[in-house]
């Protein structure tokens, strides 16, 4: 590694090692104070042996390792203290930005028509929307990443572009007005979000298949939206250890409505990392509770869409299902 360092520099690498690179940063801040044996770091941080070895390769010139004693090259030391300002700078950075978001969103949210219930619209509370953003940052899946959102009625593409950290975003979806407010949006703010009208039914075109980092879906809550639109997530998705953030809710009252969801994920091959409850809040959706959860799903090598051409069957939206 060359003597400049940057976040971006890490991303390729934390790609390879199948880690964040925050968690990389994280190595390295800790490092710049704590020379530490390999088993304090790797307790101090979580990080398994096999990632370790990987870890040593990838950063050898970051690092002083004698037998299992780590510590930081001191000709980068100074580098490090510089990333790791940046850093915190960056974390000010997004609190103020997105404390503005919300703002911006509740204004705009005032002149917006009602969600559009036959393709299951629900519009999440601005708080929901900064906080998915703020928790994409987090986890290394905002800075440096061409993220993908397969619907966006929640406007969760105008808070990411606000922050100028995303390599590229694109939305996609049927509703022709959505994309229109999207499009002004960011003619508006210069924030260039590329709109794609798209129904998910349709083979998605060549052009984005795995194209993007990062996918980012609130799909209709029904078991073939769900497998729709998340197949379409992983078509587009290039990255081998890939992001892909799907929202879901069900009823306190009907649990076991969330199994086929889990069920399908697996058989998609997608790890699901995370779910964080009720992270999701809705200004409707009262027979959920108006809330969802947040699934935080990994790409695997066993990972591929079960729908991969056009979609022949139907129902794929909840109100046509109680229309039957």
């Amino acid at each position: 590694m060359r003597k400049k360092l940057d976040y971006r520099n890490l991303i390729p690498i934390g790609d390879r090692i199948n880690i964040s690179p925050r968690k990389l940063e994280d190595i390295l801040f800790y490092l710049l104070e704590h020379p530490s044996r390999q088993i304090v770091l790797q307790r101090t941080l979580g990080l398994p042996t096999s990632v370790m070895r990987l870890i040593r390769k990838e950063l050898r010139d970051l690092l002083i390792v004698e037998r299992d004693n780590y510590s930081l090259n001191k000709q980068y030391s100074a580098l490090v203290d510089d990333l790791y300002s940046k850093r915190n700078k960056k974390d000010e950075f997004i609190v103020e930005e997105l404390t503005k978001c919300q703002a911006k969103l509740e204004q705009i949210e005032n002149g917006r028509r009602r969600s559009k219930r036959g393709i299951d619209q629900f519009r999440a509370l601005s708080h929901t929307v900064t906080d998915k953003i703020s928790f994409l940052y987090k986890k290394g899946e905002l800075e440096g990443r061409r993220l993908m959102f397969m619907g966006d009625n929640d406007l969760a593409s105008i808070v990411a572009a606000f922050t100028s950290l995303p390599e590229s975003i694109t939305v996609f979806d049927v509703d022709q007005e959505l994309l229109s407010l999207i499009n002004q949006l960011s003619e508006d703010y210069s924030l260039n979000i590329e709109c794609v009208e798209y129904d998910a039914r349709k083979k998605i075109p060549e052009r984005f298949d795995s194209r993007y980092h990062v996918c980012v879906t609130d799909p209709p809550y029904t078991l073939e939206g769900i497998n729709l639109f998340v197949s379409r997530c992983i078509q587009g998705n290039g990255r081998k250890n890939g992001a892909i953030f799907i929202n879901y809710g069900y009823s306190m009252r009907s649990r076991e409505r969330a199994l086929p969801i889990q069920d399908t994920l697996t058989k998609m091959g997608l790890l699901i990392e995370e779910i964080i409850p009720e992270f999701g809040r809705y200004y409707s959706a009262q027979s959920i509770g108006c809330q969802s959860s947040l699934y935080i799903c990994k790409m695997t090598p066993k990972t591929k869409p079960l729908i991969r051409g056009e979609y022949k069957g139907e129902n794929i939206y909840t109100k046509s299902i109680q229309n039957e």
